[in-house]
């Protein structure tokens, strides 16, 4: 659909693309940029967007003793490639229906729409969790994210790097887990819950392990090595039917049908 938007610039012109630097009252790339940016997000497909001309515009675009209006109409808008080309006129600002001053001029650009992320303030070492203070915004093309990047602070805070994390650059989800807070040989309670029962025994942890994680533990009694699921610190959630399976004899047992909670 063609478009049109009006916008008043204090600028001012009577040549096209004429070089040197921007007076109070010249017309600027960088203005004709922002014209452009702010008429592209008013499509209701796109969001905040980058906008970058294609070819080499100098910084004065054209001088004019008023301040002037310029008219984009959008001829060509292609989201998923990101490109536009845009007819340019201006006028003065006291007359924005009278004549065009100079040409109408064709404008040829590329666009990035952009998202917010959150991103380290600083470069972030360690083991520790991720505090909110740790963590800002900045914006970058949404067409250059990956599926594993975090797109919110809820996402990132709490967790702690796997290995350090760059300041200023997108977080993944490889960048981060959650917390450990089983270390292996660390001794652990085994809780098994059902309707009718509940058990605890002590064991010791095989392997490191967050919450929610699945690890081994080997229990202090029998010497035999169960799996369970880390529910808070040194504490692990054994379900019914868990295997005991590390051993010959145990794993003979499973075969024949037995069941083992803890043991």
């Amino acid at each position: 659909m063609l478009t049109r938007t009006v916008m008043t610039l204090l600028a001012g012109t009577t040549a096209l693309m004429m070089p040197g630097l921007a007076a109070a009252d010249d017309f600027t790339a960088k203005q004709l940029t922002g014209a452009i940016q702010t008429q592209l997000e008013q499509n209701e497909k796109l969001g905040d967007v980058s906008v970058s001309l294609m070819g080499d515009y100098p910084q004065v675009l054209y001088h004019h003793e008023k301040p002037l209006t310029v008219s984009l109409h959008v001829d060509k808008l292609e989201v998923d490639r990101g490109i536009f080309s845009v007819t340019a006129e201006l006028k003065e600002a006291a007359n924005p229906d009278g004549p065009v001053v100079g040409k109408p001029f064709v404008v040829n650009g590329r666009f990035d729409e952009m998202v917010e992320l959150p991103v380290a303030k600083r470069r972030i070492v360690g083991k520790e969790p991720v505090k909110i203070e740790d963590l800002t915004w900045a914006s970058f093309p949404k067409r250059r994210l990956l599926r594993e990047t975090l797109t919110s602070m809820e996402d990132v805070v709490g967790k702690a790097p796997k290995r350090s994390i760059p300041e200023g650059r997108p977080i993944s989800n490889d960048d981060v887990m959650m917390p450990l807070i089983v270390r292996k040989n660390d001794p652990v309670t085994m809780i098994y819950e059902s309707k009718m029962l509940h058990i605890t025994a002590n064991g010791t942890a095989t392997q490191d392990g967050a919450v929610g994680d699945r690890i081994g533990i080997r229990n202090a009694d029998s010497n035999t090595t169960i799996y369970g699921t880390i529910t808070a610190p040194g504490t692990v959630s054994v379900r019914s039917r868990e295997p005991v399976k590390m051993t010959d004899n145990n794993a003979a047992t499973n075969a024949a049908g037995g069941n083992h909670a803890i043991r």
